[in-house]
């Protein structure tokens, strides 16, 4: 579960939790919305928002680790499921959900890179196909 899942569940507002906090509504709303990664929000901050949301800082961050976007161009995030991260995308009419490796304190620090890797290898691989079908038309329409 992420920190938005948790938040809806839990029937809080980002605004809520920003008056209480004294955190300003858009921080807390682009960390929950997982536009800010939670590596890069100040530790305080950090411990604020999970105390006000009832929480041990390590779910906190785990549950703001799980909903992370990748870069501002992509719809593309990292989950945690099962134990193991994953990347969850949609580029055009494709999307998928692809394993990336075990969740754990060894690979947290290595997960937005390899997530951002894989997003690029696989939106290559699309291109290639589209232009290879692309090429397969021409051709059929050259030869009639």
């Amino acid at each position: 579960m992420n920190i938005n899942q948790y938040l809806k569940e839990s029937e809080r507002t980002v605004a809520s939790l920003s008056k209480c906090t004294g955190i300003p509504y858009t921080t807390v709303s682009e960390l929950v919305n997982g536009k800010v990664d939670i590596d890069r929000v100040y530790v305080g901050t950090a411990i604020k928002l999970a105390s006000a949301c009832q929480i041990d800082f390590h779910t906190f961050y785990d549950m703001c680790k799980e909903s992370t976007n990748l870069s501002d161009d992509s719809k593309a995030k990292v989950i945690v499921k099962n134990k193991y991260y994953y990347l969850d995308y949609k580029i055009g009419e494709y999307s998928g959900t692809e394993r990336l490796f075990k969740a754990n304190l060894i690979n947290k620090p290595f997960v937005k890179d390899a997530a951002e890797w894989e997003y690029k290898r696989i939106r290559d691989e699309i291109k290639y196909k589209k232009d290879m079908e692309e090429l397969e038309a021409w051709k059929a329409t050259d030869i009639i």
